[in-house]
């Protein structure tokens, strides 16, 4: 029986974009450099069926290439153009559509058309610029040429800040055929790649807002791969949040470091919060744990300190995520010094209490054969 097997390379949802080479700094992969010089993206190894440029205007922020990075106005309605190129020798069909910028959950910005996604999600809908981006939905490149897209934007009503978002390009490339035995049976398996190509749209309005970063909660929860500490982080202002560190520190009951590392460098998109992962080296015993976490960012410090509880229900939990047996609190030589010295004390309570009670005994026989001798003489 034969059957047929599509599936994305490129994944559903685009995590790089044009803006890596100003966003995401040192830390951005090679791909998001290439991207940046406006080259397309796709599955290793496959023919990139199109490519895209930006069409910079007078109103681009001085010296930056790759994305539009433009001042604006309070309410103007802006008109840019992308150049889309066909790198084959067929017609290709490439569909657009607007997104937001958020952040990755483990940092980085991704541009998706989603307010809310895995550990990660939009602070104010106010700034989800998708729904502000008008470009068309389908483009028909001619075999070898390039076309013009419009795109138009309506920039908020508000003088201060920056809105970040952007529009994705995706195309379907050339699919692989091959064959596989499935279950006893010659199964047909055909690969489809997909490119996708993010282009960011960064709005600055006259007035500049410091980024403000906060911590949010933190957490231990199980997952299939392992344990992780969830620590919630959040750029609340308008404002693109660049070069992100800090370090965290899981302290126990008994004042032991059960782990401590480093995060960062990473950009946060304006408005946005993320439930940050951290993987952990193991399940923590049940107990009480502080959380120290310390960032760095757009010349602040940021401390703040964190209580949470584990017990039982996460230790279930994390037996049935990974079928491991939940781990026992280990005790440390104070608590084994606490329970000699407890028992020592009741040992003395014991000792003390009996020879009292022999030593009141012995005395009323004392008396009673004192007593009966008074009683006997004439």
């Amino acid at each position: 029986m034969h059957s047929r097997i599509r599936r994305n390379l490129a994944g559903r949802r685009l995590r790089w974009g044009l803006a890596a080479t100003a966003f995401l700094g040192a830390s951005a992969l090679a791909v998001n450099t290439a991207l940046a010089a406006g080259q397309p993206g796709g599955a290793p190894g496959a023919s990139l069926p199109f490519a895209v440029t930006p069409v910079l205007n007078g109103q681009q922020v001085h010296g930056v290439t790759g994305y539009f990075d433009v001042h604006v106005q309070p309410g103007q309605t802006l008109r840019l153009q992308m150049q889309v190129h066909n790198l084959t020798r067929q017609p290709v069909t490439v569909k657009a559509a607007s997104a937001n910028g958020l952040t990755m959950a483990n940092g980085g910005v991704e541009y998706v058309p989603q307010t809310q996604l895995a550990g990660s999600r939009l602070l104010d809908h106010s700034f989800a610029l998708a729904s502000r981006i008008s470009l068309p939905a389908s483009i028909r490149l001619p075999a070898s040429g390039s076309v013009r897209v419009p795109i138009e934007v309506k920039v908020p009503n508000v003088d201060a800040g920056t809105y970040l978002g952007g529009v994705v390009f995706s195309a379907s490339g050339a699919s692989t055929e091959s064959t596989a035995r499935v279950a006893g049976n010659q199964t047909a398996i055909i690969i489809q790649n997909r490119f996708n190509m993010a282009v960011a749209i960064a709005l600055n309005l006259p007035h500049t807002v410091p980024p403000r970063f906060a911590f949010g909660r933190a957490d231990v929860a199980p997952v299939s791969t392992g344990e992780q500490l969830r620590i919630g982080m959040s750029n609340q202002a308008a404002a693109v949040l660049k070069g992100l560190t800090g370090r965290y520190a899981l302290v126990n009951e008994n004042g032991d470091t059960v782990q401590a590392g480093s995060f960062g460098p990473f950009t946060m998109a304006p408005k946005t919060a993320i439930t940050y992962p951290v993987p952990l080296q193991a399940m923590p015993p049940a107990g009480r744990y502080t959380v120290r976490l310390t960032a760095h960012a757009a010349g602040r410090t940021v401390a703040a300190t964190r209580t949470l509880t584990i017990g039982q229900p996460q230790e279930q939990a994390y037996h049935e995520a990974t079928g491991k047996p939940a781990p026992r609190a280990s005790r440390s030589w104070w608590q084994y010094g606490a329970a000699v010295l407890v028992l020592l004390l009741v040992a003395a309570g014991v000792f003390l209490w009996r020879t009292a009670k022999h030593r009141a005994i012995a005395a009323y026989e004392r008396q009673q054969r004192q007593d009966r001798q008074q009683g006997g003489r004439p």
